[in-house]
């Protein structure tokens, strides 16, 4: 059953944290780069950038509705995960493997300037992480907890969070947050924090992308 949404944005800030709680009416939706489709931006950075600006990390989700080419992001480092949908295959022209066949709920990275296309059965959701190359480095990964699972891990320079399904609490130096489906909490800091996050009343599938400067 799909989770009511809240339609909110709250910011808080302490010594060394900064947060911004975002649902699903804080998301911009516009078109793919190629003209192709549509995207939903979850975050940017910096903030108010837009896609054909020189940004230095964005998160979105897409949805698809067949098969396509990829647009091109040169001098960028891209991760996708399938959500839903008949399992992708993605041809690359350019690099190897040349197919590449997505594993659900599995992050899988390429760089962006990779002539790329998507061959696809039908509809399909992903979960999309794109790194400016010069600037910062990061990763992404998915979190499957259990009901009252409670897990701890360390926060990077800037650390999102997005929950694909269930309610999660987290919380770090006495800050707490409660977030429900298709939530994301953004959070800003040293990089040397800590925080823990738990599953409220059910099973929780989320993905933790984490960002530093290069140095």
């Amino acid at each position: 059953m799909r989770l009511p949404f809240r339609f909110s944005l709250c910011e808080a800030v302490n010594m060394n944290l900064h947060l911004k709680h975002l649902t699903v009416d804080d998301y911009r939706v516009m078109p793919w780069k190629n003209g192709g489709g549509s995207t939903t931006e979850i975050a940017i950075y910096p903030l108010q950038s837009t896609m054909s600006d020189s940004f230095l990390w964005r998160v979105s989700l897409a949805q698809l509705n067949g098969s396509g080419p990829f647009s091109s992001f040169p001098g960028y480092e891209r991760s996708i995960v399938q959500l839903s949908g008949h399992p992708m295959q993605l041809i690359h022209q350019d690099g190897h493997p040349k197919v590449k066949e997505l594993e659900p709920l599995t992050p899988y990275p390429f760089p962006g300037e990779w002539t790329t296309e998507g061959k696809l059965e039908g509809r399909a959701e992903d979960f999309n992480l794109m790194l400016r190359r010069d600037a910062v480095r990061g990763n992404l990964d998915c979190l499957q907890l259990k009901a009252d699972e409670i897990v701890t891990a360390q926060l990077a320079k800037s650390t999102l969070i997005w929950v694909y399904r269930g309610d999660v609490v987290w919380e770090s130096q006495a800050q707490r947050k409660s977030l429900v489906t298709r939530d994301s909490l953004l959070i800003e800091g040293s990089g040397h924090e800590h925080f823990q996050l738990e599953a409220k009343g059910g099973d929780v599938i989320l993905f933790i992308a984490r960002i530093n400067p290069k140095v």
